[in-house]
């Protein structure tokens, strides 16, 4: 994922290395049900823009929308043309459009899978990149209740994924605000409150096995997978997939071993 945000290669390389993101992403992530449909031979046949509609009837507008921008940008700068220079704009959005597709698949997903489905599915969700976790999570925090319990626990572990991905000062106004329209009750508060001070400082003594590369992924991953009964895992196999997929057939040299900085153009 280098060449897609280096600023040794050029606009022309950036454009050329988000559209082979996007293919990769149709390829592994988001295929499997049109390749049953169609058979891998005839789906592979198909124009990307031919892929990208197949994809439509199964994924989300936001999901489709990435792979559009991808390719438009991509296709407008496909041929040598000395007159039409791609602009900073353009790199941006195709950037924020790679690097969010990942997160908008599993945000497709527990759309239909709640986070409590299993006593184990958000222990298998927090083996992924903080970010990840708390871009996700903010899709399905009630933000006007946190009466129930399975409402609490979602912003109890979006306040956790925050803090493990540095975003200190964004939980405590999450936390702030919570209270302010009492949304949770005073001992909510301190008891977060002292919760997100014992994280911070656990992960400033590195005391946290908390994933900044996929090689991090992987631990975590088989630490929790070395854990579950053989009913959890078939409960679970779609968001394991989701994972192994992403641990497996998506390669460092592919992704990049490390996500740098590059997370700050997604908030």
């Amino acid at each position: 994922m280098n060449d897609l945000f280096s600023d040794q290669t050029s606009p022309e390389t950036k454009v050329n290395t988000a559209r082979w993101y996007g293919e990769l992403f149709i390829d592994k992530f988001l295929s499997c049900e049109i390749k049953k449909e169609l058979g891998n031979a005839e789906f592979e046949k198909k124009t990307l823009g031919e892929k990208i509609k197949l994809l439509e009837k199964n994924h989300s507008k936001n999901i489709i929308d990435k792979l559009k921008l991808i390719k438009s940008i991509g296709d407008k700068y496909s041929h040598y043309n000395p007159s039409l220079q791609i602009n900073k704009k353009e790199i941006l959005q195709i950037q924020k459009a790679v690097f969010t597709l990942y997160t908008e698949i599993l945000i497709d997903y527990f759309k239909g899978n709640r986070f409590d489905k299993t006593s184990n599915t958000a222990r298998i969700f927090s083996v992924l990149y903080p970010s990840v976790r708390w871009h996700v999570l903010s899709h399905y925090i009630n933000r006007t209740s946190k009466n129930n319990e399975y409402e609490y626990l979602l912003f109890h572990k979006y306040l956790i994924a925050l803090i493990k991905d540095d975003k200190w000062n964004k939980a405590k106004r999450e936390l702030d605000k919570a209270l302010k329209k009492n949304l949770i009750t005073k001992d909510q508060y301190e008891f977060e409150s002292k919760s997100n001070i014992a994280i911070n400082d656990k992960k400033l003594e590195n005391k946290l096995p908390i994933a900044d590369s996929l090689n991090d992924i992987k631990r975590n991953f088989k630490s929790v997978m070395d854990s579950l009964s053989k009913n959890e895992i078939e409960e679970n196999i779609v968001l394991i997939k989701l994972i192994l997929i992403l641990i497996e057939d998506i390669e460092p040299s592919d992704m990049g071993n490390t996500i740098p900085d590059y997370r700050a153009i997604i908030i």
